[in-house]
């Protein structure tokens, strides 16, 4: 001042300063000034507007969001636990501009980039912790630490405006908060309504499960569900984002916090914090998952004992997993066996093995369930069975942590077998019965009497005796043998076959079939329960059949080419009266012949006992009912008695037609009545005849003597003639298989034969092509008794086996005829209403004809000029030129 008195042409400091000290204007002092306005008041300097006069964007250091947006609050009285210290003045009690900046100059060195003109200096928070002295004192009272960070502010925090202290990664209250200019709440930096500003530096506490694609131990945002959630929130006095979603500062206070270093808003005292969210989690506590109770020494990741983390915070943490997951076969998420395995907490109770299948999903289930299935630790996919699919380790309202009933929990997904089984294998009225392990099926469930989840005692989870099944048949007879708990209902003496014999690798059926080690394969054997289902309910199926299935509906499922009998003369539907009486019972349309099972060692599983004296048991079956069908091995055959020859001694293309062992020595095949007829189908016509690829009726016939196929092409076809047309006999009027009135044992002939024949050939076929025959009459041709033989063979080409058959002595009608037909014929079979045409267009073809003698007749053995040789001396009338002696020449 006083070099300022010195100086003869200094301005009058009072007209500058009173620029914004306009109470120290001369004029309100002044005798007769004409005032344009009255004395203020009070200090307009202190008036934030006396700032803004300024600073409102006409400075080259202006700030504009002084003014233009948020800025720290004036005009207000700092609340009675803030004491403000007489550095930082007030105005007339209220927080304004002048309270922390003054015109005159900061202390310390500043530069026109720093300047700020404040009272203190800030660098460290000096200046915003003498009024808030609270909210920065550390962990210890609940607060967020200041000063150095083990990890450098993120750029991302800097870049919104964030400033750190004079050394590096000095935390101070700018780094979170700006005094003017601010966007968000608070004066932050960033938003909190998404946790941003927490988690930008607390990335590492960002725990896994906060991102959607993985599981999570506690989610990020989720929005608050249920009253006890929004009334927590309340009671804390804690913030929630955007749709009453969870945020970091739902439950932290940055600023009062509880004491510790999490600055919770709530004590982990008992879990209180994450009771008041989760009171239905409060039944836990108390119980073996309580780990105060059961585990008080234990150790969480954090390094806390049950007692100081509270009974939630033994497994649970926010921000990590208190236990490190341990994934297991049977608990992918890994979070029931960190505890239950050996050497764990839980090593008393690991439940291993796990004997339920793990690799259940949700295309293995059939219906609808509201339990869930958990992907791996730290994958999306796949869904999956896991502990906690059925646990709840907070529900204490079954045994077991089960999250219901036993009973009720299985038919979450065996809906089915949970809902029929309510008597045959329902145990829980039957106390007096114990599992292997000394359960009754109420103290056990009815599922859990032969079933057990963990620890089961052999395949298909089995706890129902103390031996395993050693195959899959044992699954029943374990119980149902004479010792056992089902020796009411003891096995069969004879019942369907079953086991690895019983493998058919053709077989496709929707009912279960297994392996030998009780496994249910698609390509396995047939087993009890490949029929028979233990959970059907008596009252859908009294022979607890599997899908409650009718006998006959369940045998079609395997055999589906016998499902043709239905309709027909087997079945019992369509011919009662042939059946005893205790057969008629609908839906035993197989059971008309076959037993599934039996004790009757004569009949075993046949409705009927074989015949006496049958060639084979096969044959004896048929013949119990069919008595007059059996084979006529001596004497002339009787009428409907099996004529066809049983043994087969040449070697024989059967094609798919059934045939039996050999029985003599050198023989190839035996001839059943299986053979050629098929009990399964469903018309009587053409007598059961098993259908083959052949389009003719006869076409069993042909699989075997594939030589007289040509027949229906020929004109011996039963389509020429009417007379041909025999409905009953399957290659027409000249054979029978089974004896018909006149039959002849040698060639099945049934035709009768003409005793003007001179050997057996002419006479069968005179027997309808001879005077008043029912067919062409022909007249025999009588060729001089010379030998023919080898000229027949040379000339015919007739096979052996067939020119053996022909006399030696003559020419026979099958020396040049072919009862069957030609093989060279081709062309599809006529239909049965062939018009004359075309049996006119058949004849001209001239079937019936060997080929050479169709092209030569007579000139095969006679030479080509045999016939000019004949006319010329036997008829002189047809001779070309008529001949002289020469003495009449003369």
């Amino acid at each position: 001042m006083e070099a300022a008195r010195a100086r003869p042409t200094a301005a009058d400091s009072r007209r500058d300063c009173v620029i914004c000290h306009l109470t120290w204007a001369e004029s309100f002092d002044r005798r007769g000034a004409v005032l344009l306005m009255d004395r203020p008041p009070g200090p307009v300097v202190a008036e934030s507007e006396t700032c803004l006069g300024c600073h409102d964007g006409s400075v080259g250091d202006d700030r504009r969001r002084v003014w233009t947006e948020h800025g720290h609050r004036t005009r207000i009285k700092p609340p009675p636990t803030m004491q403000v210290p007489p550095v930082l003045p007030l105005t007339d009690g209220q927080i304004t501009c002048r309270t922390c900046h003054t015109a005159h100059g900061g202390t310390g060195p500043e530069t026109i980039a720093t300047i700020v003109f404040l009272r203190v200096r800030n660098e460290s928070s000096q200046l915003c912790v003498l009024c808030h002295q609270g909210m920065a004192k550390g962990p210890t009272m609940g607060t967020h630490p200041l000063g150095g960070m083990p990890w450098p502010v993120p750029e991302e925090v800097i870049l919104a405006g964030g400033k750190v202290g004079p050394r590096e990664s000095q935390l101070i209250c700018q780094t979170c908060h700006v005094a003017h200019g601010s966007a968000q709440d608070d004066l932050l930096v960033m938003g909190t309504e998404s946790s941003q500003l927490c988690l930008t530096c607390h990335a590492k506490m960002r725990p896994g499960m906060f991102r959607p694609d993985i599981p999570r131990e506690h989610p990020q945002n989720p929005p608050l569900e249920t009253p006890a959630q929004f009334e927590a929130i309340a009671e804390m006095g804690t913030k929630t984002g955007p749709g009453d979603t969870l945020i970091c500062l739902s439950c932290h206070k940055v600023h009062d916090g509880l004491a510790g270093r999490y600055m919770l808003a709530g004590s982990l005292h008992d879990s209180d914090l994450c009771i008041r969210c989760h009171p239905e989690r409060e039944a836990m506590v108390g119980t073996p998952h309580d780990l105060r109770k059961s585990a008080p020494e234990s150790v969480n990741r954090l390094g806390q004992t049950p007692e100081q983390s509270g009974p939630c915070g033994a497994c649970h943490s926010f921000h990590t997993f208190a236990r490190r997951p341990d994934p297991m076969a049977g608990d992918p998420t890994g979070l029931c066996t960190s505890c239950h395995q050996p050497g764990a907490p839980a090593a008393k109770n690991t439940g291993l093995p796990i004997s339920h299948p793990v690799d259940v999903t949700a295309e293995n289930i059939v219906g609808q369930t509201d339990l869930q299935l958990y992907p791996p630790f730290g994958e999306a996919q796949p869904l999956r069975l896991a502990c906690l699919t059925c646990h709840d380790p907070h529900m204490v309202r079954q045994g077991e942590f089960l999250r219901e009933e036993k009973p009720a929990l299985c038919g979450e997904c065996h809906a089915d077998q949970a809902t029929n089984m309510v008597d045959a294998h329902n145990f829980t009225d039957k106390p007096d019965l114990k599992n292997a392990r000394g359960q009754s099926a109420k103290e056990a469930g009815h599922c859990g009497f032969c079933h057990a989840v963990h620890q089961a005692l052999g395949p298909m989870m089995w706890v129902a005796t103390q031996k395993a099944p050693d195959s899959p048949n044992e699954l029943c007879t374990e119980c149902h043998r004479a010792e056992g708990m089902g020796a009411a209902k003891p096995v069969s003496l004879f019942t369907h076959p079953t086991g690895p014999k019983a493998v058919d690798p053709t077989l496709t059926t929707s009912l279960p079939l297994y392996n030998a080690s009780v496994e249910i394969l698609d390509k396995g054997f047939v087993a009890c329960g490949s029929c028979h289902d233990p959970h059907v309910g008596l009252a859908k199926s009294p022979d607890m059949l599997r899908n409650g299935l009718q006998p006959a509906a369940l045998c079609v499922e395997c055999h589906t080419e016998q499902a043709q009998v239905h309709g027909g003369p087997h079945d019992i539907s369509t011919t009662p009266a042939a059946w005893p009486d205790d057969l008629q019972e609908p839906g035993r349309l197989c059971l008309g012949c076959h037993k599934a099972h039996s004790n009757d060692a004569a009949r075993q599983l046949w409705t009927v006992a074989p015949a006496a004296g049958a060639p084979t048991h096969s044959d004896a079956i048929c013949i119990a009912c069919h008595v007059s069908a059996k084979w006529s091995i001596d004497g002339p055959p009787q009428k409907d008695q099996a004529m066809h020859p049983r043994l087969i001694e040449r070697p024989l293309d059967a094609g798919d037609l059934p045939i039996a062992p050999a029985e003599a020595p050198g023989g190839v095949a035996a001839v059943e009545c299986r053979t050629c007829h098929n009990a399964h189908l469903d018309s009587a016509a053409n007598h059961l005849l098993r259908r083959t690829h052949y389009a003719e009726t006869q076409g069993v016939c042909f699989v075997c003597h594939d030589n007289a196929r040509p027949i229906g092409r020929s004109l011996h076809a039963y389509w020429v003639a009417e007379s041909l047309r025999s409905a009953d006999r399957p290659c027409g009027p000249c054979h029978a298989v089974h004896a018909v009135d006149g039959s002849l044992r040698e060639n099945l002939w049934a035709a009768g034969l003409n005793p003007a024949g001179a050997d057996r050939t002419q006479q069968e076929c005179l027997a309808c092509h001879g005077q008043g025959g029912s067919a062409k009459a022909v007249n025999v041709v009588q060729h001089p008794d010379v030998i023919m033989q080898e000229l027949l063979k040379r000339h015919l080409a007739i096979p052996a086996p067939v020119h053996a058959l022909i006399p030696e002595d003559r020419i026979t009608c099958t020396t040049c005829h072919l009862p069957h037909g030609r093989q060279d014929i081709r062309g599809p079979v006529p239909p049965a209403s062939a018009t004359q045409a075309a049996v006119a267009q058949l004849r001209a073809l001239k079937p019936m004809l060997r080929s050479r003698v169709s092209d030569q007749l007579c000139a095969m053995c006679h030479g080509f000029d045999g016939a000019r040789r004949y006319l010329y001396w036997h008829r002189p009338e047809q001779r070309p030129v008529e001949l002289t002696s020469p003495t009449t020449a003369e």
